[in-house]
């Protein structure tokens, strides 16, 4: 359970649903061990790491943003479905975001400052614009990874490694599955 007055999380296990009321700006883990986390059309900052441990029926993204920011390095560690999906983290590792599990962002995923680390067995299916700013990367390259993306993929990086722009690594496949043109740039 997180107080957002204190910012203080704790271990006490909910059966009812949670409902975020404008931002939500969580200094730790989110952890969904039961109940219902209801996000509406609000945002959501997180500076630690991401487990729903209750599946699907466990967060309801509804048509809001989760932030990943800080300056250390978090994981989402287990499968989830976000509405809008940004990483705006400090840290300059390869992993400032990190997870090996699949990933669906119903609508943009935005990686502004930071890098995801995508590790097996993990996939990424982003049904809006996918967007790498300048410096902020994802990286694939730890084996076959499987990226879908429904509308446009904008990379503001002219090259490529494993902390800035698209490292595919060797076998990783992006798919563009979008039933209008597509633009890649």
């Amino acid at each position: 359970t997180f107080n957002r007055e204190t910012g203080i999380t704790t271990d006490v296990p909910l059966s009812n649903t949670i409902a975020i009321d404008n931002i939500a700006t969580i200094k730790g883990n989110v952890t969904i061990q039961e109940g219902r986390l209801a996000a509406g059309s609000n945002t959501m900052n997180v500076s630690g790491n991401w487990n729903n441990s209750v599946g699907s029926i466990g967060f309801a993204e509804e048509s809001s943003t989760v932030i990943f920011d800080g300056a250390s390095s978090s994981q989402i560690l287990s499968d989830e479905r976000f509405y809008n999906l940004t990483l705006d983290k400090t840290y300059s590792g390869y992993n400032a975001l990190e997870f090996g599990t699949m990933i669906n962002v119903s609508n943009d995923l935005l990686v502004n400052d930071g890098a995801i680390e995508m590790n097996v067995p993990a996939g990424l299916d982003v049904d809006g614009n996918l967007t790498i700013m300048l410096n902020a990367g994802i990286n694939a390259n730890d084996g076959s990874m499987q990226i879908s993306v429904g509308k446009n993929w904008t990379n503001n990086n002219t090259y490529y490694a494993s902390n800035l722009g698209f490292d595919p690594g060797g076998s990783s496949i992006v798919e563009f599955n979008g039933t209008v043109d597509q633009s890649l740039t």
